[in-house]
């Protein structure tokens, strides 16, 4: 059995070591606090061609920057990682194992993430594109404002040109959203109430529950009903808000954390974690019936908004 593990733990070692040519990655940060833990965690796994776009205000921006790096750097592959993310070496494994197996015409990959405010494993934070296709993509990045997740806009687009992509559901990468500075959380929940508002009913309860014990989902709730009371057009992009949040932040006596990070053991991150069990409810929803609701409770909790 040792022996067998240990050829195993090789075989992982040559095929990170070869995609590792041929793949350029690249951390998207606009200052989160794992930002560094990200690339560390990346190195680990056996990346080294790792460059970051900082700072890239409005996200469109960040993503022709992206895209345009991908391109110059020349290589097959362009990995590209949300610096929230921080991988784990049998994720990325998995991850390599797909491109490995993925016919010609694939543009884009995409697996799991475990979300902390989600409470569940979803799609988000890390995308790998065939790099020959990136032209095409760029010409489908949408305006800022044109559409509050300008990515998936981008990659559905390129879907109705015919570039086909991946979602799988049963690799794990990594963590997302996890040790991140509350200012950030803010922002983020803050986008919840325009990005997954029709979500809220399996998401509230389940932040209700952790507020108790985590000022993380206090910051979490404040920064929702915060953005529900914003009626104007919402972007994802780190500076819009930042008034609003210093202000709410403060009332809420909270103090920001510092910039010091250990190593994150994200496999102990994963075994130790609260899931969402609201979430277990979805399956009576039916897409038609999901999608009423969804119009719904939009309307609902936009009207009572306006008379606060």
């Amino acid at each position: 059995m040792p022996t067998h593990k240990h050829n195993q733990t090789d075989m992982n070692a040559r095929l990170i070591q070869e995609f590792s040519k041929v793949t350029t990655v690249i951390i998207r940060s606009v200052g989160e606090r794992t930002t560094d833990e990200c690339e560390e965690a990346l190195r680990r796994s056996g990346f080294s061609n790792i460059m970051r776009i900082v700072d890239a205000i409005p996200f469109t921006e960040c993503l022709h920057k992206t895209f345009q790096r991908g391109i110059d750097a020349g290589r097959p592959w362009t990995l590209c990682i949300d610096a929230d993310v921080i991988v784990k070496l049998d994720g990325v494994v998995g991850l390599i194992k797909l491109a490995s197996e993925a016919d010609k015409s694939i543009f884009e990959i995409q697996v799991n993430i475990l979300d902390k405010f989600q409470g569940k494993t979803r799609h988000a934070g890390n995308h790998l594109y065939r790099t020959k296709y990136l032209k095409q993509a760029l010409e489908f990045i949408p305006q800022e404002f044109e559409a509050i997740r300008p990515e998936s806009y981008m990659i559905k687009c390129m879907k109705k040109a015919g570039y086909l992509t991946v979602t799988n559901n049963e690799v794990l990468l990594g963590i997302h959203d996890f040790d991140q500075f509350y200012h950030d959380i803010f922002r983020k929940c803050f986008i919840y109430a325009h990005k997954f508002l029709h979500e809220s009913v399996m998401i509230l309860p389940y932040w209700r529950k952790r507020a108790k014990h985590d000022n993380v989902f206090k910051v979490a709730l404040l920064g929702f009903s915060k953005g529900l009371q914003y009626l104007e057009k919402a972007s994802i992009n780190k500076n819009q808000y930042h008034k609003l949040k210093e202000e709410s932040l403060r009332k809420l006596g909270i103090s920001e954390k510092d910039r010091d990070l250990k190593q994150v053991d994200v496999r102990e991150v994963i075994s130790q974690f609260e899931y969402n069990r609201t979430n277990e409810a979805e399956w009576l929803l039916t897409v038609p019936f999901k999608n009423l609701i969804r119009h719904l409770f939009d309307r609902i909790i936009r009207r009572l908004s306006c008379l606060e």
